[in-house]
């Protein structure tokens, strides 16, 4: 089921280089949502993006920690993705709520899973071009996002290699 990953990956990276090439570099992933409103462009396309992506990925994921200990850490972390994705509106009291309680959960179990999966190098060797990158840019908190993104991708198919 190696497809279900790429095509995870795919449907994140042409969600984000389609929004960066129509509005430049946002503050976060998340405030597309809001930047496509404000182009006249569909928001919910931030809510498909989202959830198809997590949703692709779990199985695979799953898979791949079968019978770890922290498998957890997989459903975890694709599920929060899911509630960042079906509450979109983090500028709203309710909404906003869920969507900063599910990405540090997202964030969290993602982080754990690299750190027992054995992998912890991978975020570290990816934070010195973040820094760059941050530096360069700015908006830290779409390179921040964007960093373990791709750490976690970089991750899952390490280890899916190996495995």
């Amino acid at each position: 089921m190696w497809y279900l990953i790429l095509i995870s990956l795919v449907i994140l990276a042409v969600y984000l280089w389609r929004v960066i090439k129509l509005i430049g570099i946002p503050w976060s992933i998340s405030d597309t949502y809001y930047q496509l409103k404000k182009h006249q462009k569909p928001a919910w396309i931030f809510q498909v993006a989202i959830i198809t992506a997590a949703g692709f990925l779990l199985p695979e994921w799953l898979e791949l920690t079968d019978g770890k200990n922290y498998q957890c850490c997989a459903f975890l972390a694709c599920a929060g993705l899911i509630f960042v994705g079906a509450a979109p509106c983090f500028k709203l009291e309710l909404d906003g709520k869920v969507h900063v309680g599910a990405t540090i959960v997202c964030a969290l179990a993602s982080l754990v899973y690299m750190c027992f999966s054995g992998l912890w190098f991978v975020p570290l060797l990816l934070a010195i071009p973040t820094g760059f990158l941050i530096h360069r840019y700015d908006k830290p908190v779409f390179w921040l996002e964007l960093w373990l993104i791709v750490s976690v991708y970089v991750s899952i198919i390490i280890n899916a290699i190996w495995n």
